[in-house]
């Protein structure tokens, strides 16, 4: 009777997007609990470095750009005594550091699932927040490969449709696709398809040149000390 009443409100659709994504997130903690594995430790180790003003690239085991580090930066900043203190966290392996990973990871795996239960359907979306992998690549892996997908798929989304004038929120979608080359690298020869799939001249070369062009520029905190080790930590990689 309750679930009945529940999808019959008005607002079902909303309730049913907050009630799958609570079940989401909760699951993602909820396998936390069982272990890590290679990567949150090298998101400590990394961390430790770059707060001690240390190279990453040349010391750590950094093979992506800086977002990522300067995200688990931010997220290592802040400080909540309420969550710390929980028992249940305290358990986590990682404690409150890497559970503030997954819930932000988890908020990423959110806004996708909302972008694709908006643009396709809610099937859609439950095959993506509900699905295994991404349970375990956020909960347990701790990956960050849906912070990266997630400014991907906005830039897709947002440009619309191939072989049409360029326009400013074209522009702003070419950009944030350079973003996601820049927080990880799994879209690197996306562009050019991108590219060959566009017809105009100037629509190919904004294409090509924006997203890897910010994905460049992203390493220049770290120049030039570290030009040789970028080169190898990423393009070798």
């Amino acid at each position: 009777m309750m679930v009945t009443k529940f999808l019959n409100q008005k607002n079902y659709k909303l309730n049913l997007f907050l009630l799958f994504s609570l079940i989401g997130i909760s699951i993602r903690v909820w396998i936390s609990q069982f272990g890590s594995n290679f990567d949150f430790t090298m998101w400590q180790i990394n961390l430790d470095l770059f707060k001690q003003g240390k190279s990453i690239y040349e010391f750590g085991n950094y093979t992506y750009s800086t977002p990522w580090i300067y995200t688990l930066y931010f997220l290592d900043s802040i400080s909540s005594p309420f969550f710390e203190n929980i028992s249940f966290i305290k358990k986590i392996p990682g404690t409150f550091y890497r559970f503030k990973i997954i819930i932000f990871l988890s908020l990423i795996d959110i806004y996708i699932f909302y972008l694709l239960y908006k643009n396709y359907s809610l099937k859609i979306g439950l095959l993506f927040i509900l699905n295994p992998i991404s349970i375990i690549l956020t909960g347990h892996h701790n990956a960050f490969d849906n912070y990266a997908i997630l400014f991907g798929l906005l830039g897709v989304l947002m440009y619309g449709e191939l072989n049409e004038k360029i326009t400013l929120k074209k522009l702003i979608s070419i950009f944030l696709f350079g973003l996601s080359l820049s927080i990880k690298h799994i879209l690197f020869f996306f562009p050019l398809w991108w590219a060959f799939k566009e017809k105009k001249l100037v629509n190919k070369l904004l294409v090509l040149i924006i997203p890897y062009f910010i994905f460049l520029i992203t390493f220049t905190p770290f120049l030039p000390e570290d030009f040789q080790n970028i080169i190898y930590k990423i393009f070798y990689f």
